[in-house]
């Protein structure tokens, strides 16, 4: 670079003789006068040019340019989102002083209003926390004491929260001698800073903006304005300052935070404000990461506050209990980290085409697993990509997958559906790999115990004693009916009575013809609940069943049980003369029912699925076997027959649904919150039924006579709690409703624990809707009916109904639940903006192409080879099945966005990357010989001096030799790295041995079964440009995996 020094000498030394005299050279000598000065002058504007051009042109770049021009660049693409840091939340439950309110904050003898303002600042463990809003709280006078409901007041003002339920939940409690009123809420870590300006005169409005400064890291801000001192300030819309065209009538400014610790703020012309206006700016900043931390019982400090102290709080004083941790801060992104958004945006030219842009969209949303999308098709009709990943649980660790090629045999689907030609595999269905082939699987369904026997006990009729079986239908888990030849017929030892046993009368309750029955036998009832109908049904061979229905014939009212069901499964050790293994299990908890008439064999119908009961050493006897393994597929298949294609569902779910109030009786004397439901499915384990759990929550005291001092509930009658359907078409029209269970009450945190359950059968029609049914009674009657939703986008309501001998206004929901007019309607709670997804249709991300196969030797019968279905390995799968779940709905919410952005006619195929199951890449060195299994085992050997003890040498090792392996493998998603283990042995021995001197040496003995010959992975994976189409089709990248526990080492004292 040409300095000033250099400018300077060029002007003496060349220039400069050429004008002057003799004189020039003390002149020059000394650099005085004008001529000194214009010098000095030129040099330093020459030399800021140049330095001027050269910052130029690393701003140009954004490979180099600084954080401002980032800023600048990004706010130019609105897709592109630079976030803020983001604060830390705390559950807390604030306690305010009942006396302090009600003798201060009164508004009249019956009413008193608190206010905590949002400004209040709630120090934890020296860390600065703030309510999300301004908390109210309302008390009115009932009976001659206060009743106290809390909300929030939400006013807008809070861009980062999510809340929609204005109301809190509350308890009442007595601390050294005083009541409080205790809220739950949750504190967000962020301090505010007001600063104002006022508007006096035009020219006082710098032309660089108003400048504003903070600590800390930004959150967010807000901008009002008021005319003079007697208006009041309302908000004011804030564009970025780069924003071209602004289309709003409210008032606006411009504003710049780019520079940390600054925000100017410009004030457009536009703007319209009077002399003598002011500008208020709250600025909101954080701790960000560094607000993350275990609460251990550190100090508590709430210092009541509200802009310009218009709230009186002198003598308030306030109890704080810490619920929860301080959890979710994140800092601002680094300069480097906006630099990286920038130009994986850029690179990608604002649409995603190629590999390179796939694979840096991916990583940029998901970083917590690993997925590379490799293009299998490019032809004229189609640019088809596959997305292989490699999914981590909660820890980051590897989880055993892989997409194998599968036969499913006529006999494994577990249901047909004639009105949609479609045969249904559930996701409870394991595969091993077929006998001699090492990269296609089968049913195995060996893992799972199978059942010998059923008990059957049925209560005597009221009218004439007898008991009375109109059906009986027993399938196994491939949906075939079992017959009554199925089965040995016997006495239990509990019968009460005389029984029936005649075949040709039991075949009543098997023919399927529901206007006959076996009347099963007269159970000498004598008003005895405890006298009863017992019949044994040994099957003659154990079979693994999936359901029992058992249709009695009674009518539908209900005073005492009159039925239940139990199965007894096959023993393995065989020592049971009859081949069960003695314990009965209970598959319908006794129902009760009454009868009316006799000859009325309507009657109620139970359909029960049977618990499925695994043998676990079987399963980890197979999962270790190399020339087995074990796998299931986290989907329901689903086997289309016109035309043949396969379908995939994800329908296990466990999510938290957050509820708002879509009703209040404000004629009630109760009301409850209800914030959030939970509703879960576990496929895996063959339920079918969907799990509602969720807490109720008084509003106010509770009346007497419900609970007891102790927490019991005495009044179950007090309240009834009933679950609403709503219409596909329309979500403000209940067309249904199912009852809700209400479980127990928890005196110390004062809250109702509420259950219910959706029951189907996993009938999805072609319309995507689902069958929910056995469950759900038409609104205004008592009849059950199959209620038909679409898999996604359901409104659910949870109404609460309360019974005090008085009350029973129901509103305008007065004729929805018959049968309960002494209930009067408290609330109706429903998730309006956070809808139910009861499954996620994957079809159109997971591509498996399918063969129909004719038996070679029945006639008729059709098996079908499916194409790389995605697979986990069985145990696994079972122990993260929520992790799996909501990684696959996340990647389908990303994928279904991408597709959106894809140019051409491109699809996606979303598969799992080979982790666990046999090697087709990788091969021992210099053989041929395949690795027989990708979830490796190793054992090493180490020296250390006999004289040192050193308790955490082996979890040190084996914790600093894991990542190391798989590291490799996921290097810049390398489809074709090797893995050599001298690598690994030197890189062990220079930290342990060179940098910690804890060892002496270290080295490989084995891995899985292999010997030391073998010292490294070779890799045979062919680059994907040389692959031919069908290779490509058929490519499944492989990941080498270890688990810590499958290290093993042998410490040698030397």
């Amino acid at each position: 670079m040409i300095l000033s020094s250099d400018v300077i000498n060029k002007i003496i030394n060349e220039i400069a003789p050429k004008y002057f005299d003799d004189d020039f050279d003390e002149i020059s000598k000394n650099r005085i006068g004008i001529f000194g000065m214009v010098a000095e002058t030129m040099a330093t504007l020459y030399e800021n040019s140049i330095v001027n051009n050269a910052i130029k042109s690393r701003e140009r770049l954004t490979i180099t340019a600084s954080k401002h021009t980032l800023m600048q660049e990004a706010s130019a693409y609105p897709e592109l989102v630079i976030p803020h840091a983001n604060p830390a939340n705390i559950n807390v439950s604030i306690g305010v002083p009942i006396n302090y309110i009600e003798s201060k904050f009164a508004v009249d003898s019956s009413n008193v209003n608190f206010v905590l303002h949002k400004d209040t600042l709630i120090t934890i463990s020296n860390i600065p926390f703030m309510l999300p809003y301004t908390v109210n709280i309302l008390g009115r006078k009932v009976n001659g004491q206060f009743s106290y409901s809390v909300q929030y007041t939400l006013d807008g003002e809070n861009p980062i929260s999510n809340i929609t339920n204005p109301f809190l939940i509350t308890q009442n409690l007595i601390i050294d001698g005083e009541r409080f009123l205790f809220f739950n809420t949750n504190l967000i870590q962020v301090s505010k800073k007001y600063d104002t300006y006022n508007i006096t005169e035009t020219e006082r409005i710098p032309l660089q903006g108003i400048e504003f400064t903070y600590d800390d890291q930004l959150v967010f801000f807000n901008v009002f304005y008021r005319n003079n001192d007697n208006s009041e300030f309302q908000m004011v819309e804030k564009y970025y300052y780069t924003t071209k065209f602004v289309s709003t009538e409210n008032r606006f400014i411009y504003y710049n935070d780019t520079e940390d610790g600054k925000i100017r703020i410009s004030i457009p012309a536009e703007f319209d404000f009077t002399f003598n206006g002011e500008l208020r700016i709250d600025i909101y900043t954080t701790k960000g990461k560094a607000g993350n931390f275990t609460y251990n019982g550190g100090t508590i400090e709430i210092a009541p506050n509200s802009y310009l102290n218009q709230i009186d709080y002198t003598g308030s004083y306030f109890k704080c209990i810490v619920i929860g941790n301080s959890v979710g801060g994140t800092d601002k992104l680094t300069t480097e980290e906006i630099r990286q958004r920038i130009i994986n945006y850029k690179s990608t030219l604002r649409s995603i085409d190629t590999e390179n842009d796939l694979n840096k969209y991916f990583k940029e949303i998901d970083t917590e697993n690993n997925t590379i999308f490799i293009k299998k098709r490019i032809d004229i009709y189609e640019k088809k990509y596959t997305a292989f990943m490699i999914m981590r649980d909660e820890e980051s660790k590897v989880i055993s997958t892989n997409s194998l090629d599968g036969f499913i045999k006529a006999s494994d689907v577990n249901v047909y559906y004639p009105q949609t030609s479609r045969h249904v595999i559930y996701p409870s269905t394991a595969y091993s790999l077929i006998d001699g082939q090492d990269f296609k699987v089968e049913k195995n369904d060996s893992i799972y115990r199978k059942i010998k026997r059923i008990r059957l006990r049925l209560s005597g009729n009221t009218v004439d004693n007898y008991s009375r079986l109109r059906e009986l239908d027993i399938r196994d888990m491939y949906s075939n009916k079992l017959g009554a030849d199925a089965f040995t017929f016997s006495e239990g030892a509990n019968n009460s009575g005389t029984l029936d046993l005649d075949t040709e009368d039991i075949e009543k309750a098997f023919d399927g013809d529901t206007s006959t029955y076996w009347e099963v036998g007269d159970t000498d009832y004598q008003g005895d609940p405890e006298k009863y109908s017992e019949v044994i049904l040994t099957l003659n061979d154990a079979t693994l069943l999936s359901s029992v229905t058992m249709g009695v014939a009674y009518d539908v009212v209900a005073d005492y049980p009159m039925g239940s069901i139990e199965v007894q499964y096959e023993n393995q050790a065989g020592t049971e003369p009859d081949g069960s293994d003695g314990t009965w299990v209970e598959i319908i908890t006794p129902r009760e029912f009454k009868v009316s008439q006799v000859e009325d064999p309507s009657g109620n119908t139970f359909n029960e699925q049977v618990p499925l009961r695994r043998i676990t050493s079987t399963i980890n006897s197979l999962e270790e076997n190399s020339n087995k393994f074990l796998f299931a597929c986290p989907y329901l298949m689903v086997i289309n027959e016109d035309p043949p294609s396969t379908s995939f569902y994800l329908n296990s779910i466990d999510k938290e649904h957050t509820l708002t109030i879509g009703y209040s009786n404000i004629n009630a004397p109760l009301q409850f919150i209800i914030n959030r439901f939970r509703i879960s499915r576990n496929a895996i384990d063959n339920e079918f039924s969907y799990k509602l759990n969720f807490n109720i929550v008084p509003a106010s005291d509770l009346p007497e006579g419900i609970v007891d001092n102790e927490g019991n509930i005495i009044n179950w009658d007090a309240f009834k709690i009933y679950g609403f359907v709503y219409s596909p078409s329309d979500d403000t029209d209940i067309v249904g409703y199912f009852p809700m269970k209400l479980v127990s009450y928890n005196k110390n945190d004062n809250y109702f624990t509420v259950t219910a359950e959706l029951k189907t059968d996993d009938y999805i029609t072609l319309n995507d809707e689902l069958r929910i049914k056995d469950t759900v009674y038409s609104a205004g009657s008592t009849e059950l009916f199959d209620h038909i939703t679409p898999l996604s986008g359901n409104k659910i309501g949870i109404a609460v109904y309360y019974n005090d001998g008085n009350y029973n206004d129901k509103g305008e929901y007065e004729t929805i639940i018959p049968g309960i007019e002494s209930y009067g309607l408290l609330n109706i709670y429903t998730n309006e903006f956070d809808k139910v997804t009861f499954m996620i249709n994957m079809t159109k991300m997971i591509q498996c192409i399918v063969n129909f196969v004719e038996d070679e030797e029945e006639e008729g019968v059709i098996h079908y080879e499916v194409k790389q279905i995605p697979l986990v390995r069985y145990s696994e799968l079972r122990t993260n099945m929520n992790r799996i779940s909501n990684v696959i709905m996340n990647t389908n919410t990303s994928m279904r966005t991408l597709l959106s952005q894809i140019k051409n006619n491109s699809s996606i195929d979303y598969k799992f990357y080979a982790t666990y199951g046999k090697s087709k890449f990788f091969k021992m060195e210099n053989t041929n010989i395949p690795l027989d299994r990708l979830d490796i085992r190793m054992k090493f050997r180490v020296r250390i001096m006999a004289t040192r003890t050193d308790n955490t040498l082996i979890s040190d090792l084996k914790s600093f030799i894991q990542p190391l392996i798989e590291n490799i493998n996921v290097s810049n998603m390398n489809i074709n790295q090797s893995i050599y283990f001298s690598n690994i042995i030197t890189q062990v021995e220079n930290e342990f041995k060179y940098k910690q001197d804890r060892i002496l040496a270290f080295e490989l003995r084995q891995v899985n079964e292999y010997n030391t010959l073998y010292q490294s992975l070779i890799n045979t994976t062919p680059a994907l440009e040389t692959m031919n189409k069908e290779q490509l089709l058929q490519f499944i990248p492989e990941f080498v995996k270890i688990d810590i526990n499958k290290i093993e080492i042998e410490v040698i004292p030397v």
